[in-house]
């Protein structure tokens, strides 16, 4: 009998024990849910959408975009690490051949991602997505570039913007801030040496727009912001 109480109260503690780790992962979900669709509306807010319910339409397919771009990357790092910590044979290829799966995975994700938003927005607003996705560092970088080497050709400016938008592209897929920060500086560094290439020496065109800025902000106090340029 005792016996048998035993088991049935070790029963209902194992019960009672998976029911609350299921709700304690449902409530986990929802918040990050939130905070997700929280996100998603500040990038929506900036596009003049005036329909309440194109407005939630269009928040509810990036939020799923960000929620969906993590939990594919968190399971391929968590995949990655148990192969990595295995006693199994071709550790390295096992794990290129995740990356490779997870590649496909994403650029399935990236394209029927941005067809959703295409069906909502027009091509502006989607580039504004864009943008509000990866915190603005095209411009912020492309900016940059325009200010610091006037001499630019037209050539060398749509070769920059074309590298850029890579980077945002790739940038939009990463499951971090700081690995879409990550995505902006490997381009910058493949600019930086296109245009040491092309005889520009950076220290120095970065030494002369520095002094610019300098004496710009002494005859006004307030620059207005560059304005964005689209090459």
């Amino acid at each position: 009998m005792k016996h048998l109480l035993f088991t049935l109260t070790l029963t209902c503690l194992t019960l009672h024990f998976a029911q609350a780790q299921a709700q304690s992962e449902a409530e986990r979900e929802a918040a990050h849910m939130r905070v997700l669709t929280e996100r998603s509306a500040r990038i929506v807010e900036t596009l003049g959408v005036d329909d309440t319910a194109k407005f939630a339409r269009v928040r509810t397919i990036i939020a799923l975009q960000y929620r969906d771009v993590g939990r594919l990357l968190d399971e391929r790092n968590d995949t990655a690490r148990a192969i990595r910590n295995s006693d199994c044979p071709n550790k390295d290829a096992r794990v290129q051949q995740l990356e490779e799966k997870t590649t496909a995975t994403l650029y399935t994700l990236h394209f029927a991602y941005i067809g959703r938003l295409t069906s909502e927005l027009t091509l502006e607003q989607v580039d504004k997505v864009k943008d509000g996705m990866t915190f603005g560092r095209l411009w912020v970088a492309y900016n940059a570039y325009l200010e610091m080497i006037p001499t630019l050709t037209e050539e060398q400016k749509r070769h920059i913007f074309a590298l850029l938008v890579e980077a945002r592209e790739h940038a939009m897929n990463a499951e971090s801030s700081r690995r879409r920060h990550w995505w902006f500086d490997q381009y910058v560094g493949r600019i930086n040496n296109y245009l040491a290439a092309a005889g520009y020496d950076l220290r120095a065109e970065r030494e002369e727009s520095n002094r610019r800025q300098a004496a710009a902000r002494e005859n006004n106090p307030s620059p207005r912001r560059a304005r964005e340029n689209r090459p």
